[in-house]
């Protein structure tokens, strides 16, 4: 990717990215990707990968009510730019049936404005910064 002076998203940024997926303001985001590096002339810019099921996996065995709050309440998304203005809500653990992860939906960038009760919100703002954590961590 590349810097620009009015990025249309936060890949043209010129800091690190945060471990994401992409697209959740869409009503149905990309369920796998394949990057793909041809040639790599560039210095630094080091890639970082992390495993959500995983994650989410560690989530439900260290924290089992952040898991069931991820998995269970919508958060919106937002991208807008010029033209465009896509809005969502996705839970950030997907579960195809009963304590099996099938995907996860992260965005920090992409994050809206968490409208959800002044209570709930107590409950899962603290859930979902653990869960971007171990995403971050190294394990």
């Amino acid at each position: 990717m590349r810097a620009c002076p009015d990025p249309a998203g936060a890949a043209y940024f010129a800091a690190a990215l945060e471990p994401h997926t992409d697209n959740p303001c869409e009503t149905h985001p990309p369920g796998i990707q394949y990057l793909h590096c041809r040639v790599n002339d560039a210095t630094g810019g080091e890639s970082t990968f992390a495993d959500g099921a995983a994650a989410a996996a560690g989530l439900k065995t260290s924290w089992p009510e952040a898991d069931r709050l991820l998995a269970t309440r919508e958060i919106p998304f937002r991208f807008s730019h010029q033209f465009m203005d896509m809005r969502a809500r996705q839970r950030v653990i997907l579960n195809v049936d009963i304590g099996r992860v099938s995907g996860v939906t992260v965005s920090q960038p992409m994050s809206g404005g968490v409208d959800l009760d002044q209570d709930l919100l107590d409950e899962d703002y603290p859930a979902f910064q653990h869960f971007l954590k171990m995403l971050r961590d190294p394990a």
